[in-house]
């Protein structure tokens, strides 16, 4: 699929996201993903990296937002964090497009 197609959704993974590093690993179609939409349902921002383990340095997501990025190809597990007391929750649906 083109990457100026839309957005095609398949597996979305659901992170209840702490101020400890939790991650979620994809299955196949989702791992083989080239983007991943990433939606904050909760009132407080979280930070997002592609492997084991997220730290405050990742991408953020603000309160409320959603973002499509790319994911690099092969990679099935994406991890998140809050800062210190807060929390939110993270779902990661993986696509293809934009």
């Amino acid at each position: 699929m083109s990457i100026n197609a839309p957005f095609a959704f398949g597996e979305t993974l659901t992170l209840a996201v702490t101020a400890t590093s939790g991650s979620a690993s994809f299955g196949a179609a989702g791992t083989a993903a080239s983007v991943v939409e990433l939606q904050n349902l909760g009132t407080n921002p979280c930070f997002v990296v592609f492997g084991p383990t997220a730290t405050t340095g990742g991408y953020p997501i603000g309160a409320g937002q959603s973002k499509v990025v790319s994911k690099p190809p092969g990679v099935s597990q994406i991890s998140a964090i809050c800062g210190a007391t807060l929390t939110t929750t993270l779902y990661a649906t993986a696509g293809q497009g934009r």
